[in-house]
Protein backbone atom coordinates (compact mmCIF):
# COMPACT_ATOMS: atom_id res chain seq x y z
CA UNK A 1 0.00 0.00 0.00
CA UNK A 2 2.81 2.38 0.89
CA UNK A 3 4.55 1.71 -2.42
CA UNK A 4 1.36 2.52 -4.33
CA UNK A 5 0.96 5.81 -2.46
CA UNK A 6 4.60 6.71 -3.09
CA UNK A 7 4.16 5.89 -6.79
CA UNK A 8 1.12 8.19 -6.94
CA UNK A 9 3.07 11.01 -5.29
CA UNK A 10 5.94 10.59 -7.76
CA UNK A 11 3.52 10.58 -10.70
CA UNK A 12 1.86 13.69 -9.31
CA UNK A 13 5.22 15.46 -9.11
CA UNK A 14 6.00 14.54 -12.71
CA UNK A 15 2.54 15.73 -13.79
CA UNK A 16 3.18 19.14 -12.23
CA UNK A 17 6.62 19.34 -13.89
CA UNK A 18 4.97 18.51 -17.24
CA UNK A 19 2.18 21.06 -16.76
CA UNK A 20 4.60 23.81 -15.72
CA UNK A 21 6.97 23.03 -18.59
CA UNK A 22 4.23 22.98 -21.24
CA UNK A 23 2.58 26.07 -19.76
CA UNK A 24 5.87 27.92 -19.95
CA UNK A 25 6.41 26.68 -23.52
CA UNK A 26 2.98 27.97 -24.56
CA UNK A 27 3.77 31.35 -22.99
CA UNK A 28 7.00 31.56 -24.98
CA UNK A 29 5.42 30.44 -28.26
CA UNK A 30 2.47 32.83 -27.99
CA UNK A 31 4.82 35.70 -27.08
CA UNK A 32 7.78 34.86 -29.30
CA UNK A 33 8.13 38.38 -30.80
CA UNK A 34 8.08 39.82 -27.26
CA UNK A 35 10.69 37.33 -26.00
CA UNK A 36 13.06 37.99 -28.92
CA UNK A 37 12.66 41.76 -28.71
CA UNK A 38 13.13 41.69 -24.92
CA UNK A 39 16.46 39.89 -25.30
CA UNK A 40 17.62 42.39 -27.95
CA UNK A 41 16.34 45.31 -25.87
CA UNK A 42 18.20 44.18 -22.73
CA UNK A 43 21.41 43.44 -24.67
CA UNK A 44 21.31 46.94 -26.19
CA UNK A 45 21.24 48.45 -22.72
CA UNK A 46 17.59 49.52 -23.14
CA UNK A 47 18.61 51.98 -25.85
CA UNK A 48 17.33 50.42 -29.07
CA UNK A 49 14.09 48.71 -30.16
CA UNK A 50 11.87 50.52 -27.58
CA UNK A 51 8.98 51.07 -30.03
CA UNK A 52 9.05 47.49 -31.32
CA UNK A 53 9.35 46.23 -27.74
CA UNK A 54 6.23 48.15 -26.68
CA UNK A 55 4.29 46.88 -29.71
CA UNK A 56 5.13 43.26 -28.89
CA UNK A 57 3.73 43.80 -25.39
CA UNK A 58 0.23 43.96 -26.95
CA UNK A 59 0.14 40.17 -27.32
CA UNK A 60 0.99 39.60 -23.67
CA UNK A 61 -2.53 40.17 -22.34
CA UNK A 62 -4.32 37.15 -23.87
CA UNK A 63 -1.54 34.73 -22.95
CA UNK A 64 -1.37 36.05 -19.37
CA UNK A 65 -5.12 35.58 -19.03
CA UNK A 66 -4.81 32.06 -20.45
CA UNK A 67 -1.96 31.01 -18.16
CA UNK A 68 -3.69 32.49 -15.08
CA UNK A 69 -6.85 30.58 -16.02
CA UNK A 70 -4.91 27.35 -16.53
CA UNK A 71 -2.88 27.67 -13.33
CA UNK A 72 -6.04 28.63 -11.45
CA UNK A 73 -7.72 25.43 -12.59
CA UNK A 74 -4.64 23.47 -11.63
CA UNK A 75 -4.73 24.94 -8.13
CA UNK A 76 -8.47 24.27 -7.69
CA UNK A 77 -8.88 20.92 -9.47
CA UNK A 78 -5.35 19.48 -9.15
CA UNK A 79 -5.69 18.28 -12.74
CA UNK A 80 -5.83 20.02 -16.12
CA UNK A 81 -5.65 19.47 -19.85
CA UNK A 82 -2.89 22.00 -20.39
CA UNK A 83 -3.33 22.58 -24.14
CA UNK A 84 -7.14 22.54 -24.09
CA UNK A 85 -7.49 24.81 -21.04
CA UNK A 86 -4.89 27.30 -22.25
CA UNK A 87 -6.41 27.59 -25.73
CA UNK A 88 -9.95 27.83 -24.33
CA UNK A 89 -9.07 30.80 -22.13
CA UNK A 90 -6.91 32.39 -24.85
CA UNK A 91 -9.73 32.36 -27.43
CA UNK A 92 -12.55 33.34 -25.08
CA UNK A 93 -10.71 36.34 -23.57
CA UNK A 94 -8.60 37.41 -26.55
CA UNK A 95 -10.33 40.67 -27.50
CA UNK A 96 -10.92 41.91 -23.96
CA UNK A 97 -7.37 41.01 -22.95
CA UNK A 98 -6.01 42.97 -25.92
CA UNK A 99 -8.19 45.96 -25.01
CA UNK A 100 -7.17 45.93 -21.34
CA UNK A 101 -3.52 45.45 -22.23
CA UNK A 102 -3.64 48.33 -24.72
CA UNK A 103 -5.19 50.68 -22.15
CA UNK A 104 -2.50 49.85 -19.59
CA UNK A 105 0.18 50.30 -22.23
CA UNK A 106 -1.15 53.67 -23.42
CA UNK A 107 -1.31 55.05 -19.88
CA UNK A 108 2.18 53.69 -19.17
CA UNK A 109 3.54 55.37 -22.32
CA UNK A 110 1.82 58.61 -21.32
CA UNK A 111 3.48 58.64 -17.90
CA UNK A 112 6.94 57.71 -19.24
CA UNK A 113 6.76 60.42 -21.91
CA UNK A 114 5.81 62.94 -19.24
CA UNK A 115 8.83 61.86 -17.16
CA UNK A 116 11.09 62.54 -20.15
CA UNK A 117 9.41 65.85 -20.90
CA UNK A 118 9.74 66.90 -17.25
CA UNK A 119 13.52 66.70 -17.53
CA UNK A 120 13.42 69.26 -20.36
CA UNK A 121 10.73 71.63 -19.09
CA UNK A 122 11.06 73.26 -15.70
CA UNK A 123 7.32 73.76 -15.17
CA UNK A 124 6.75 69.98 -15.50
CA UNK A 125 9.53 68.93 -13.15
CA UNK A 126 7.34 69.47 -10.08
CA UNK A 127 5.01 66.78 -11.45
CA UNK A 128 7.74 64.15 -11.87
CA UNK A 129 7.04 62.35 -8.54
CA UNK A 130 3.37 62.00 -9.53
CA UNK A 131 4.37 60.50 -12.89
CA UNK A 132 6.55 57.93 -11.12
CA UNK A 133 3.70 57.11 -8.73
CA UNK A 134 1.47 56.60 -11.78
CA UNK A 135 3.98 54.19 -13.34
CA UNK A 136 4.19 52.26 -10.06
CA UNK A 137 0.39 52.02 -9.83
CA UNK A 138 0.24 50.62 -13.37
CA UNK A 139 2.90 48.07 -12.48
CA UNK A 140 1.05 46.79 -9.39
CA UNK A 141 -2.44 46.89 -10.98
CA UNK A 142 -1.43 45.18 -14.23
CA UNK A 143 -1.45 41.52 -13.05
CA UNK A 144 -4.78 41.94 -11.26
CA UNK A 145 -6.54 42.72 -14.55
CA UNK A 146 -5.64 39.37 -16.10
CA UNK A 147 -6.07 37.39 -12.87
CA UNK A 148 -9.64 38.76 -12.60
CA UNK A 149 -10.36 38.31 -16.31
CA UNK A 150 -9.19 34.70 -16.20
CA UNK A 151 -12.02 33.80 -13.83
CA UNK A 152 -14.61 36.57 -13.75
CA UNK A 153 -16.72 38.52 -16.21
CA UNK A 154 -16.52 42.32 -16.23
CA UNK A 155 -16.71 45.18 -18.67
CA UNK A 156 -13.24 46.37 -19.66
CA UNK A 157 -13.39 49.71 -17.85
CA UNK A 158 -14.80 48.04 -14.72
CA UNK A 159 -11.95 45.55 -14.97
CA UNK A 160 -9.36 48.35 -15.08
CA UNK A 161 -10.99 50.15 -12.14
CA UNK A 162 -11.15 46.93 -10.10
CA UNK A 163 -7.47 46.25 -10.82
CA UNK A 164 -6.32 49.61 -9.52
CA UNK A 165 -8.70 49.45 -6.55
CA UNK A 166 -7.58 45.98 -5.46
CA UNK A 167 -3.90 46.81 -5.91
CA UNK A 168 -4.28 49.61 -3.33
CA UNK A 169 -7.05 48.40 -1.00
CA UNK A 170 -5.68 44.85 -0.84
CA UNK A 171 -2.05 45.93 -0.66
CA UNK A 172 -1.11 42.81 1.30
CA UNK A 173 -1.65 40.74 -1.85
CA UNK A 174 0.05 43.40 -3.96
CA UNK A 175 3.14 43.22 -1.75
CA UNK A 176 3.25 39.44 -2.16
CA UNK A 177 2.96 39.86 -5.95
CA UNK A 178 5.91 42.27 -5.89
CA UNK A 179 7.99 39.80 -3.85
CA UNK A 180 7.15 37.02 -6.35
CA UNK A 181 8.19 39.31 -9.20
CA UNK A 182 11.50 40.10 -7.47
CA UNK A 183 12.00 36.37 -6.88
CA UNK A 184 11.53 35.84 -10.63
CA UNK A 185 14.21 38.44 -11.41
CA UNK A 186 16.63 36.75 -9.00
CA UNK A 187 16.02 33.34 -10.60
CA UNK A 188 16.57 34.81 -14.07
CA UNK A 189 19.84 36.35 -12.89
CA UNK A 190 21.13 33.34 -10.94
CA UNK A 191 19.69 30.41 -12.93
CA UNK A 192 18.58 31.69 -16.35
CA UNK A 193 18.29 28.19 -17.85
CA UNK A 194 15.77 27.05 -15.21
CA UNK A 195 13.97 30.37 -15.51
CA UNK A 196 13.58 29.93 -19.26
CA UNK A 197 12.07 26.47 -18.75
CA UNK A 198 9.53 27.11 -15.99
CA UNK A 199 9.05 30.73 -14.86
CA UNK A 200 6.34 31.52 -17.43
CA UNK A 201 4.01 29.12 -15.63
CA UNK A 202 5.42 28.76 -12.12
CA UNK A 203 5.22 32.51 -11.39
CA UNK A 204 1.52 32.72 -12.45
CA UNK A 205 0.84 29.64 -10.31
CA UNK A 206 2.49 31.27 -7.28
CA UNK A 207 0.51 34.47 -7.88
CA UNK A 208 -2.74 32.51 -8.09
CA UNK A 209 -1.78 30.65 -4.91
CA UNK A 210 -0.95 33.85 -3.02
CA UNK A 211 -4.17 35.56 -4.17
CA UNK A 212 -6.37 32.56 -3.32
CA UNK A 213 -8.28 34.30 -0.51
CA UNK A 214 -8.87 37.37 -2.66
CA UNK A 215 -10.23 35.26 -5.54
CA UNK A 216 -12.50 33.35 -3.17
CA UNK A 217 -13.83 36.68 -1.88
CA UNK A 218 -14.54 37.88 -5.42
CA UNK A 219 -16.16 34.55 -6.31
CA UNK A 220 -18.91 35.26 -3.75
CA UNK A 221 -20.19 37.99 -6.09
CA UNK A 222 -22.34 35.90 -8.43
CA UNK A 223 -22.79 38.82 -10.86
CA UNK A 224 -19.17 38.61 -12.07
CA UNK A 225 -18.74 34.82 -12.17
CA UNK A 226 -18.33 33.33 -15.62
Amino acid sequence: MGKILNSEKIMNVFNYIYWFFIGNLLMVLFNLPFCITLILYVRSGFKTYPTIFLLTLLTLGPSLTAIFYTMGRLHRDKDISIFKDFMKAYKENFLQSICANTLFLLVFIGFTLNVRLASNFQFLSIMTPFFYVGIFLIFIAYPYAFIILSRFQMKTMDLIKASFTLSIVKFKYTLINIIIFLFMLIIIEVMPAYGALFLGSVIPYLIILSNKSLLELLAKDSSINK
